[in-house]
């Protein structure tokens, strides 16, 4: 009875595994107690220019913040106010770090649609998605702004605590266009904010089509180069070379700010305009025409970058799962980095507790 009960378990453990190779690298990643070692394409950093710093000493936090942000996981702070480094603090890395972006990728993803746009490799951000990919058993309706503002009305499970859902098979798949074909609408788009990750992993694919572009090659040509980016960075890609959008770069703390200033300065940077002014004035503007499943209007979500309010200002960011942020603050001419390991969170698309503190630890050094 006991064989019998040993043969019956491993041949449903042995089923599951083969209809959902992704828990491979569930259980070694757990195994291992570190996250799963993604495939990468090189962005090559081919025109380094670094930030100019504060010509005095750099400035510094109070000890009590200093041992907060330690506490919290931090990998690594920065600020820069007026394109100058005022504050520069690593824990556990480097400069030259390569930080996993997680969720921040989808802002440089939104930004790099800009970019497309601008060059003429997207003619509107109201085409369709099938008209990229008519494969796809999805509303015909369902246009790139839907996906850039979270309103695409895609079915997709975006429970990380569940292995078997839609998001945890798309980070750990080496096939993650079979993970994407299976997506199909549920509601009408254009009207309920709901945050997939299929709309980044979609962005990724149309940038690709219609640059005729690695996306690896493109963000090298079109954004780091541009901004000058010091180090090299890592594009996540499936074993086929399948971008994935939704959470993976990896990218030095200068670099991400680098982006953060390019969104800061109406998309010119490095002497020149990256992405057109019109562009980054929609892509940081709340989608408030949506409302979210509670009902609420979404105050709080452009295209692809989140907005909060804080001390009387509107502070566009980018934001990691574990609390990858790159705070942009018009009002300061100033962009704040924080990498780490740990988020606060205190429900989902709520702003995250930590949110405060970053920005009251980045201004403190910023306005004295």
């Amino acid at each position: 009875m006991i064989i019998y009960w040993i043969i019956t378990i491993a041949l449903v453990c042995g089923i599951i595994i083969w209809t959902n190779p992704h828990i491979v690298g569930i259980i070694c990643s757990t195994i291992c107690n570190k996250h799963q070692q993604l495939l990468y394409n090189i962005v090559k950093a081919t025109n380094p220019k670094p930030l100019l710093r504060l010509p005095t000493k750099s400035k510094k936090l109070d000890p009590s913040i200093i041992q907060k942000i330690k506490d919290s996981k931090t990998l690594s702070f920065l600020v820069v106010k007026d394109r100058q480094i005022i504050l520069e603090q690593y824990y556990d890395s480097q400069p030259g770090s390569k930080i996993l972006s997680f969720s921040a990728a989808k802002s440089i993803i939104g930004l790099m649609i800009g970019i497309a746009l601008d060059k003429g490799m997207l003619h509107s951000l109201d085409q369709t998605v099938v008209t990229f990919f008519p494969e796809l058993k999805i509303s015909p309706k369902v246009k790139i702004r839907d996906l850039l503002t979270m309103s695409s009305g895609l079915k997709w499970n975006e429970n990380f605590r569940n292995p078997f859902a839609d998001v945890v098979k798309a980070y750990y798949t080496n096939d993650l266009w079979n993970v994407v074909k299976h997506t199909r609408s549920i509601f009408p788009p254009g009207k309920q904010f709901s945050y997939k990750c299929i709309n980044s992993i979609l962005l990724g694919l149309i940038l690709e089509k219609a640059s005729g572009m690695s996306l690896s090659n493109f963000t090298q040509k079109f954004l780091w180069t541009p901004i000058g980016a010091e180090f090299d960075a890592l594009w996540a890609v499936d074993a086929h070379g399948v971008p994935k959008t939704f959470c993976c770069i990896y990218a030095a703390a200068r670099d991400y700010a680098k982006v953060g200033l390019t969104l800061l300065n109406k998309g010119f940077f490095n002497g020149q305009q990256i992405v057109s002014s019109d562009y980054i004035g929609q892509m940081t503007t709340a989608a408030t025409y949506l409302h979210d499943k509670q009902g609420n209007t979404v105050d709080y979500y452009g295209f692809h970058i989140w907005i909060t309010k804080y001390n009387g200002m509107t502070v566009p960011y980018f934001r990691g799962m574990f609390g990858q942020y790159v705070f942009i603050l018009p009002k300061k001419n100033a962009v704040i980095v924080r990498l780490g390991k740990k988020r606060v969170l205190p429900g989902f698309n709520q702003t995250p507790q930590d949110v405060e503190f970053y920005l009251s630890a980045g201004l403190q050094v910023i306005d004295n």
